[in-house]
């Protein structure tokens, strides 16, 4: 197996999708990248921008696809996050369940992913309370909430 240092990737893939890296290395067809600076023009506004480290298929105008791991800035209100899981397209797209999001404020999110956006799963806040169910474009749709006990708050 050849492993060779590839050069840094910086291209636009469309009007505002780009990419760029600290480091890219290249094992047979996989490039693996750490810190692939990625924006994307679609998802939820907070999960737009991101350092990737994981494998991609080609390092000149490619968003990840495949599993890895993003780091998230803070966005107004909402505090910074690492993700691992699945990417489609760039997005956070992980339809396995295996996926999670953890903010810096403590709180976690685990379960899937659709198109950048919670879809089905558990979002516990950092008190311990939490709501198990599925996601309406990231936010609590149907489900229920329970306190940190375990003990039933309410159902949506």
């Amino acid at each position: 197996m050849q492993q060779t240092e590839a050069p840094t990737a910086s291209s636009a893939l469309s009007d505002s999708d780009s990419v760029s890296s600290d480091s890219v290395t290249v094992i047979d067809a996989e490039k693996s990248v750490t810190n692939l600076m990625v924006s994307v023009n679609h998802g939820p506004k907070n999960m737009r921008n991101y350092a990737f480290t994981g494998s991609i298929v080609d390092t000149i105008g490619a968003l990840p696809q495949g599993y890895g791991t993003a780091k998230f800035e803070k966005y107004g209100s909402i505090p910074a996050a690492t993700y691992s899981g699945n990417f489609t397209d760039g997005l956070c797209d992980d339809q396995m369940g295996n996926a999670t999001l953890k903010f810096d404020n403590g709180d976690v999110y685990k379960g899937t992913f659709n198109k950048g956006y919670y879809d089905q799963g558990t979002y516990t806040l950092k008190d311990g309370s939490y709501f198990k169910g599925t996601f309406k474009e990231g936010n609590p749709y149907k489900g229920i909430w329970y306190n940190s006990d375990g003990s039933f708050s309410e159902e949506i």
